[in-house]
């Protein structure tokens, strides 16, 4: 009976560690704070509330791995559980805030997988659990989830709702990239530059995109140098060398820098196929 109620309080507190975490927090983080699970088997077997904190860690087990489908099963087991009241208001809580995340992470499955119904789970989340932490979480990834089918209208809708602020890091550049290229195929340019501005600056995924877009738009403004400095920052781009040259000789050229366009452009069209070869040529040819 003491052991049942120690590990009770034990529990209690491991769930106030876990819920005290940043909400974007990766999965693997969120699962690093449940070891009760695997050092109470027996009272698992015992309590139905230990068996939903066990099929609860072996779900964020399986998302971390990216095993969406099975995980999302899992998750589902703990929303559809049924607990007896508890003696123990907070136990009683946690198991319920559990439930809830539950319902998040299986819309989260849902969007992976590329599900019809992943939107309308993450809608059902957020109508029923509005004062939900992942509930901010939740309007990113609807967002994402028109982002995705080029809806970027729709995906803006839902990213105004996201407080960039309580994103993490890797979430937050994501975030604020999918945002900004939004807005760029809006033409909603000056939105999009401000954004791109931020995350050109990031070591990420979207370092090299979000800077090709800045030096775009700053090339469209007519900001030559603003444009120059920042295609130049992408010479050894793999992605975009077929593209970023015509940017760079077209500014040397409007610099009157006519040595700078041949010693630069002609090496480039002789051992480079460019998707703007012909204006580049042109410009050659007038230097």
């Amino acid at each position: 009976m003491n052991y049942s109620c120690g590990l009770h309080f034990y529990v209690i507190a491991i769930l106030a560690e876990l819920l005290s975490l940043p909400i974007m927090m990766k999965v693997k983080y969120v699962v690093f704070f449940l070891p009760a699970f695997t050092v109470s088997a027996l009272y698992a077997q015992q309590n139905p509330a230990g068996q939903v904190y066990q099929i609860y860690h072996s779900a964020t087990e399986l998302l971390d791995k990216g095993k969406y489908t099975a995980a999302a099963e899992q998750f589902r087991l703990v929303e559809a559980s049924q607990v007896k009241p508890s003696t123990q208001p907070d136990f009683e809580t946690s198991v319920s805030l559990l439930k809830e995340n539950s319902q998040y992470y299986e819309a989260f499955c849902a969007l992976e997988l590329g599900n019809d119904d992943a939107e309308s789970l993450f809608l059902r989340f957020i109508k029923e659990h509005p004062e939900n932490p992942l509930t901010k979480l939740a309007y990113f990834q609807i967002g994402s989830s028109y982002f995705k089918q080029a809806k970027y209208q729709d995906a803006l809708r839902w990213f105004d709702k996201v407080e960039a602020s309580e994103l993490n890091g890797r979430e937050n550049t994501e975030y604020k990239f999918r945002k900004g290229y939004a807005y760029f195929s809006l033409n909603d340019y000056k939105n999009a530059q401000l954004l791109f501005s931020e995350v050109k600056t990031r070591k990420s995924p979207y370092t090299e995109d979000a800077t090709y877009y800045f030096a775009y738009i700053a090339y469209l403004n007519q900001d030559y140098h603003l444009a120059l400095t920042n295609f130049e920052r992408l010479k050894n781009s793999k992605k975009y060398e077929e593209s970023y040259p015509y940017y760079i000789t077209a500014v040397y050229f409007l610099d009157k820098r006519y040595d700078d366009v041949l010693s630069y452009a002609i090496p480039i069209l002789n051992s480079t196929h460019q998707k703007n070869e012909t204006e580049m040529l042109r410009i050659v040819a007038a230097s």
